[in-house]
């Protein structure tokens, strides 16, 4: 089972293994995405797998969770990605 010291080295140590953003509304944080970099061989690009996304449920139906999903489709992009892969 993960701990909080783990998921801290993991995002902020010296070779960070995950990415995450964290949403506001109003100046109080509604929501996240964590995420990181994965290889398509079939495209021969990088990409992006996000592996969870959470808003809280006061801040649901405003448009967020979409909003994190382009911020990430954009963010591949502009790393050279060919793709953002979600399983759920």
């Amino acid at each position: 089972m993960g701990n909080e010291e783990a998921l801290r080295e993991h995002l902020f140590g010296d070779r960070p293994y995950i990415e995450a953003i964290l949403t506001e509304w109003d100046g109080k944080t509604a929501g996240f995405a964590l995420f990181f970099p994965n290889y398509s061989t079939f495209l021969t690009q990088p990409g992006i797998y996000l592996e969870d996304l959470f808003v809280l449920p006061e801040y649901r139906r405003r448009g967020i969770g979409k909003a994190i999903l382009s911020y990430l489709a954009q963010l591949s992009v502009s790393r050279g990605g060919g793709r953002l892969e979600w399983s759920v």
